[in-house]
């Protein structure tokens, strides 16, 4: 049997933490999260994650400039992500930006999960 495809989850807000986690898991992907950027950037060169989550809008280091952290690092740069925002107006700078997916929040499952599918199982 293959290893489940782990997902690394990266927002501030842990109610959705737990709802992106839970979802992952009843998928069938194993699921890691971090609350902030130095916790996400360590955990995704760490764990070498199939996918990464990421909110846009964190206190901190907001998501787009996490994105070009982890592209400019050679042992992270391959992991393909995926970006969630309320701010829709953020989709068009996210896929600019390298992210392979922009998904809305609210997100349905469906699109959330068929956009990790995709990024996890395309070459």
């Amino acid at each position: 049997m293959c290893d489940p495809k782990t997902i690394l989850v990266i927002d501030d807000d842990q109610d959705i933490i737990d709802a992106v986690c839970a979802r992952l898991r009843a998928a069938g992907y194993a699921s890691i999260y971090s609350r902030n950027g130095t916790g996400a950037i360590e955990a995704a060169i760490e764990h070498q994650p199939d996918a990464i989550l990421m909110d846009i809008c964190m206190p901190g280091t907001d998501g787009l400039t996490l994105l070009k952290r982890l592209q400019q690092r050679a042992d992270t740069k391959h992991i393909p992500v995926v970006m969630l925002s309320a701010r829709i107006t953020a989709r068009q700078q996210a896929l600019d930006a390298g992210a392979r997916f922009f998904v809305p929040k609210p997100y349905e499952s469906a699109t959330l999960l068929d956009a990790v599918h995709h990024v996890t199982h395309s070459t």
